[in-house]
């Protein structure tokens, strides 16, 4: 089977409107960062822009990167459309292209978790690397109680390559409630919850 790549995946009008609008949480979550005085914020994974246009037009200095061309492309250009004014870069997420403490907020919605375990480590190490002290991140990582947990081969512990799902061109690791501890240690968690995200 044909695996297919971020690029193709984010040249389909189905993704694309699917990814198309901002979470609510991420949504609610603005008016609490403009009163603690957030000037800064980042989104790791911007894939086709929907939380970077709400944090553009939120108020914020905002900075993207995804590492797909086309991605960074169409998030620009909506951008444009927009007259919102941001930064965003072809990146990897393991080399973050800004300096130590930069951001007061930093999102990484449905990204981390394609990659190896040590690798989330060292991504998270360059999170916490671009975030201020009192800096904020949201991150969101996949279940063991994922209905895709098991699926294709599993490549080392919790950690699966399923090139049948559609996004399966990247590796997935699902977390349980102590391997979420172990990755989050050094950071105080401010919250941590389990959900199901329903895509229509």
């Amino acid at each position: 089977m044909k695996r297919k790549t971020w690029d193709a995946l984010w040249r389909t009008r189905e993704k694309q409107r699917i990814w198309s609008s901002p979470d609510e949480e991420i949504a609610a979550l603005m008016p609490r960062l403009q009163e603690e005085g957030v000037r800064r914020a980042l989104d790791i994974g911007c894939g086709v822009g929907r939380h970077v246009v709400l944090m553009a037009a939120s108020g914020f200095e905002t900075y993207a990167l995804d590492s797909s061309e086309y991605a960074v492309e169409h998030c620009r250009a909506r951008l444009d459309a927009e007259g919102l004014h941001t930064s965003v870069v072809h990146s990897d997420m393991g080399a973050l292209p800004y300096p130590d403490e930069f951001f007061g907020f930093a999102l990484c919605w449905d990204v981390i978790y394609h990659a190896r375990r040590q690798r989330m480590v060292e991504v998270l190490a360059e999170i916490k690397r671009i975030l201020r002290k009192d800096g904020l991140l949201y991150l969101t990582l996949n279940s063991t109680r994922n209905e895709h947990y098991g699926g294709g081969t599993e490549v080392e512990p919790n950690t699966f390559d399923d090139p049948g799902k559609e996004d399966g061109c990247h590796l997935h690791h699902y977390s349980d409630e102590s391997d979420v501890g172990d990755l989050l240690a050094g950071w105080r968690a401010e919250s941590v919850n389990e959900s199901e995200q329903a895509l229509e």
